[in-house]
Parts: structure tokens; C-alpha cells; sequence
């Protein structure tokens, strides 16, 4: 049975597994990156020894981001702050809302198996009673539901009408819905099913378990799913914690401000049809609102701005969208946003008001965090800074003609290859580049290991030619994220 090690273990807060000039691993860093990691350095002999040495190289590159001065950046720093905030709260909810752990192992056990289960989804859509009685009879007269989602193809939310998920996301996501699926049989509509925008139905194209997962799968599944479980009942006993703190400072949404946003969102994010059919260009005032205009009003504190509001969207957008379906949606997934954003902000408040970013859990993640921040803005300007000439990938092809065939094995002229070449070409310089600036880093800042100690460390799977990797997200919390840092899967063209 895997050992796997609590963020705030004692036991391995404070030793060190590597120096790398100024900065620490500690034996919990490296676990936690380990855990969470790509799966390419399990695959290999002495996996901790080929894991840490890539998270050397990122130590490496992140010094070189503080010598630069990077961690100076606008963009660094808000985004720092943003996490910071959310390690905030996650433990500011620790301490007041679900002390102790309140979770079960048959529950994490029931959570991990769903989990294994992954289900593919369709649906299709109809704002009223009507339009879904009509594809209802379509259904039921033989004509196919592939060829009635195919219709729908053209409209500006088909994208949103397509899931890929597990069982046990879809329970937490919506668990009405994930209690419907579990009756269908796969390749049979559902009966039409009421939604908060309109009508749908779904069709479930495949259902398939995990037969045979790894130890790292079901070690990484079982934390992700306690963690969700855990925050599912914590967000339960925190409506009232949090409708507390909303009820005290009585926020309210300047309805002149919302429409102008959601006007300048729309024009990034709908399509051109979309946009003039809801009527959006009524609400632009001669151009963007100005970040300084008061979105939202709140007794005994200061208001948010639509700059405010900028930069929880902008920290987020990756992770949260836009409901596209109809007018109605489009604007009430914009109000639930903000209130998101006034939330996150009165949380962050509180804990700032509680001392929470004082704690070493907080402390320590933020620090790994900007340390991985600062890697990947070095990595990046090395690639930037790359510059490939025509002449220069005339020569590359001229030298290596036999690389770019087609599939019957005639060669590609140059035309037809080009772009592969310019791939090839900016790979082999990236690399290079990459290789010259670490080894330079390597001879400014002193690196040591301690090898005996890393070989007393426990990891659930290593020297595995099977292993295989299991992305874990962060849920619940106030930001979407990785759970924790880990080195970047390029590293595996190093191997």
C-alpha cells in the first residue's frame, strides 16, 4: 500500500532532498510533485533520482527568472495573488467551516470507483416545451439523433453540447442528471429533461470502466476524490457561513456597469450572430467600460470595479465559461460570475483579516508556485527569443530530405514540408538553447542531492514501465489549478 503524505507532515516540512543555489526541494515538495507528476519519469530506472533532476532544472530556470527580475512582473504578481488567496481560504473553510476530516473511506472508495467509469455525453437543446416535443416525435418516428445533432452543428453553443467526463464528476457536477444517465442504455435518447435554460436530451454514446488501474491512478484518484467529497460538504455548511458574509456588507450589482461588461465580453466571446441577435451593441458607450466604473456596491466596504472583476476573469477564464445557449443564459452566467467575484473577494478579506497567509502551508505552496511561475516565463523567453531564417530551413531539409516522406515513401518537396522543417528546425535550437542555459545556471548556482535520503522515501510507483499519467485538478477552492506544482511533460524529449 502506498505511504502518501499530508501537505502539513512534519515529517517532511522541513527536510531537504536538494540545494539548489539559494533555493530548498524539501522531501515534501518533491513528494507532492512526484505524486502529481507526469508519469514519463515512473517509466524509468531510479524514477526519484530522473524526477529530481528535471525539478533541478526548473530551480535552475527560476533563479535565473529572479536574477531577471521577473518576479517584479504585474502579471507575476496577480497571479501569485490569486493563489495566495485561495490557499487563504482553503484554510480559513479549515478552521471554520469543516474542522477535522469528515469524509469516510467507504465514501472515498464508492467516489474512486465512479471515477473509474468514463462516460461519453450528447445532448440536444430546445429554449422551449415546444421545439423539444417536435424532435421528441423526429425521435420517435426514426429519424436518428446523430443526424438532429448534426443540425444543430451550425449554432454558436454546438461546442457546449458535447461532454467527456467520469461518473463520479457527473454526480458532483449535477447529480439529477448523472442519476438520468445512469438508466440509459447507450445509444438511446433520453426523454426530454427540464433545465434551467431550456430543454434537452441527452443521449449517452458510451460508457467504459478502467478495468485494470495502476497503483499512482487509484493513489492519485482517492486523494482527488476525498478532496472533492470533503469540499462538497464543506460548500454545503459554508452556504451559511458564506450568506452570512454576504448578507453583512448587502452587495448590490450596478446594473449600467453589468450591461456595458457583458457588451464587451459578448463582442470577444459570442459570435457576430449572436451578438447582434441579443440586442448587445445597444449597451456599448463609445467604447470599453473603463475599469474604473463601479460594478459592484457593498455597506461598510469599498466597491469592485470592473477592473476587479477583470482580473478574477482573467485568472479564471481558462477554467469557467460562458453559457452560450440563449440571451437569458449568456447574461445569468455573467451575474453568477460576479457574485463568484464578490465572494472570493469577501473570503479573501476574511482571511486576510485572520492572519491566514501567515501559515507554512501557505507560505510554502506560494513560494513553490512563483518558483514554477518564474520557470515557465525563462522557458518562454529562451523559445521567444528564437528566430528561424528561410535560408535556414532550406539548408535543414536539404540535409535531412529523407526524414520528410510521405507515407508510400516519396519525398516531400520542400513546399509540402516546410512546416515540419520550421517545427524541426525551432525544436532542435529550443533544445540547444535550453541545454547551454542550464548548464551555464548549473555553474552560478551550486547544486546538491542528498541520494540516500531520497532513496527512504516512499512513492506509490516508480521503475514502472506501465505507469501512465492521471491529471489531477484542484476542486473547490476560489481558483481552479493543478493541485500542486509539478515538472512540465516536455521534459520527456530529454529522455
Amino acid at each position: 500500500m502506498a505511504t502518501f503524505y499530508s501537505i502539513t507532515d512534519p515529517k517532511t516540512a522541513s527536510s531537504v532532498v536538494a540545494h539548489v543555489g539559494s533555493l530548498d526541494i524539501t522531501a515534501r515538495e518533491f513528494l507532492l510533485s512526484y505524486e502529481f507528476g507526469p508519469a514519463f519519469p515512473k517509466r524509468e530506472h531510479d524514477s526519484r533520482k530522473v524526477y529530481l533532476e528535471f525539478m533541478t532544472y526548473e530551480k535552475l530556470l527560476a533563479l535565473d527568472g529572479y536574477a531577471r527580475g521577473l518576479d517584479r512582473l504585474p502579471q507575476v504578481r496577480e497571479a501569485l495573488a490569486e493563489i495566495g488567496a485561495d490557499l487563504m481560504t482553503e484554510e480559513l473553510f479549515r478552521d471554520d467551516v469543516l474542522p477535522g476530516d469528515h469524509v469516510t473511506d467507504a465514501e472515498v472508495e464508492q467516489g474512486a470507483q465512479q471515477g473509474l467509469v468514463s462516460l461519453s455525453l450528447r445532448w440536444l437543446y430546445a429554449p422551449g416545451s415546444g421545439e423539444i416535443i417536435r424532435l421528441q416525435r423526429l425521435l420517435k418516428s426514426g429519424v436518428s439523433f446523430d443526424s438532429l445533432y448534426r443540425t444543430q452543428q451550425p449554432d454558436s453553443a454546438a461546442a457546449e453540447r458535447s461532454l467527456e467526463t467520469t461518473r463520479f464528476k457527473l454526480r458532483q457536477a449535477n447529480p439529477a442528471i448523472a442519476g438520468m444517465v445512469d438508466t440509459l442504455r447507450a445509444g438511446i435518447p433520453s426523454a426530454p429533461v427540464k433545465g434551467p435554460d431550456g430543454w434537452y436530451v441527452v443521449q449517452l454514446d458510451n460508457a467504459a470502466r478502467e478495468m485494470v488501474p495502476t497503483e499512482t491512478q487509484i493513489t492519485t484518484l482517492r486523494y482527488d476524490v476525498r478532496r472533492a467529497l470533503y469540499q462538497e460538504k464543506a460548500d454545503s455548511l459554508s452556504d451559511v457561513y458564506v450568506k452570512r458574509l454576504m448578507m453583512a456588507r448587502k452587495p448590490v450589482i450596478i446594473r449600467t456597469t453589468f450591461n456595458a461588461l457583458a457588451e464587451l465580453l459578448g463582442r470577444r466571446l459570442l459570435t457576430p450572430a449572436s451578438y447582434d441577435e441579443w440586442g448587445l451593441a445597444k449597451y456599448r458607450q463609445g467604447g470599453d467600460p473603463p475599469r474604473s466604473d463601479t460594478l459592484v456596491t457593498m455597506q461598510g466596504r469599498k466597491p469592485l470595479f470592473v477592473d476587479d472583476f477583470t482580473r478574477w476573469y482573467r485568472a479564471r477564464e481558462t477554467a469557467i465559461r460562458f453559457v452560450r445557449t440563449s440571451a437569458r443564459a449568456y447574461f445569468s452566467s455573467l451575474e453568477e460570475f460576479i457574485w463568484r467575484m464578490v465572494r472570493d473577494r469577501m473570503l479573501t478579506e476574511r482571511a486576510v483579516g485572520r492572519h491566514e497567509e501567515k501559515k507554512e502551508s501557505v507560505t510554502a505552496q506560494k513560494r513553490w508556485w512563483e518558483e514554477k511561475i518564474l520557470y515557465n516565463l525563462t522557458r518562454s523567453a529562451i523559445a521567444e527569443s528564437i528566430a528561424v531564417s528561410d535560408s535556414a530551413l532550406q539548408l535543414f531539409y536539404k540535409e535531412n530530405r529523407r526524414l520528410y516522406v510521405t507515407a508510400p515513401g516519396d519525398t516531400l518537396t520542400y513546399e509540402k514540408a516546410k512546416e515540419e522543417v520550421r517545427k524541426d528546425v525551432f525544436d532542435k535550437e529550443f533544445t540547444s538553447r535550453l541545454l547551454h542555459r542550464i548548464l551555464a545556471l548549473k555553474r552560478r548556482y551550486p547544486v546538491t542531492t542528498d541520494t540516500e535520503f531520497l532513496r527512504t522515501l516512499p512513492v506509490s510507483s516508480e521503475n514502472d514501465p506501465k505507469a501512465i499519467d492521471v491529471y489531477t485538478v484542484r476542486r473547490g477552492g476560489i481558483l481552479p489549478r493543478p493541485a500542486f506544482p509539478s515538472i512540465d511533460y516536455d521534459w520527456q524529449a530529454w529522455r
